[in-house]
């Protein structure tokens, strides 16, 4: 079925285009690609100029508050240029899911810094042997006196060497949940993945009683996860 794009929509197409046509040819894509990173900080800011960072974040929380129309024109140019950078992970699944957990405190101190693009983010909710979410997370989170704790391992986790900030899928004693986890946490491992494509780098996350915040409700991450996907 095809389906028309409205004055505006082509605006941003076309908007998009002009730029990654001159910030992500091929020789920048593969520069980036050999690159640990992976990304251009310069070219992520300008993003957050253009206001595509915070495409699904309300306005409220300093996004623009689209659908999913538009940031589905955004991300096909991105495609097309095959552009290198976190944008699935912190400015479309990270965002996502706040929106889906409903904590208040994480989307007043996350989502307006995704949208300005002063915070790389990505969720971990993937464990070895399936890219896909598992049902009842092998990683465990246990709960002591004064915070969380989580062990397991969590694979093709996006952007992995550049996040700033981890979503973690685990298992609690009331269902499963997402957890905060901060890439200088004790207890945390970050292994880079080895990928036929390497514009979307990807790494491991091995946690031995690392410290996490939970974030939103012990039974919920399930929900949200599904819903962010």
């Amino acid at each position: 079925m095809s389906v028309a794009l409205t004055p505006e929509q082509s605006d941003l197409r076309e908007a998009v285009a002009d730029l990654l046509e001159k910030r992500s040819p091929e020789t920048e894509v593969r520069r980036l690609m050999a690159d640990e990173g992976g990304y251009d900080p310069a070219l992520w800011s300008e993003l957050a100029a253009m206001g595509l960072l915070g495409l699904v974040i309300p306005e409220t929380f300093g996004g623009s508050g689209a659908g999913a129309a538009e940031l589905a024109v955004v991300c096909e140019q991105m495609g097309r240029a095959l552009l290198c950078a976190p944008y699935l992970s912190t400015a479309v699944l990270s965002a996502n899911l706040l929106l889906a957990l409903g904590d208040t405190a994480e989307q007043n101190d996350v989502l307006p810094r995704i949208a300005a693009g002063g915070l790389i983010t990505s969720v971990a909710f993937a464990e070895p042997g399936s890219a896909r979410p598992a049902e009842v997370p092998l990683t465990v989170a246990a709960r002591n006196a004064d915070d969380w704790r989580l062990t397991g391992t969590k694979a093709y986790v996006l952007d992995a060497a550049v996040a700033q900030r981890f979503y973690v899928h685990a298992r609690t004693e009331a269902g499963t949940a997402m957890f905060a986890v901060d890439p200088t946490a004790p207890g945390l491992d970050i292994s880079p993945s080895s990928t036929v494509d390497q514009t979307r780098k990807q790494g491991t996350l091995t946690l031995a009683d690392t410290p996490a915040r939970l974030i939103g409700s012990a039974d919920a991450g399930g929900s949200a996860l599904a819903e962010a996907l």
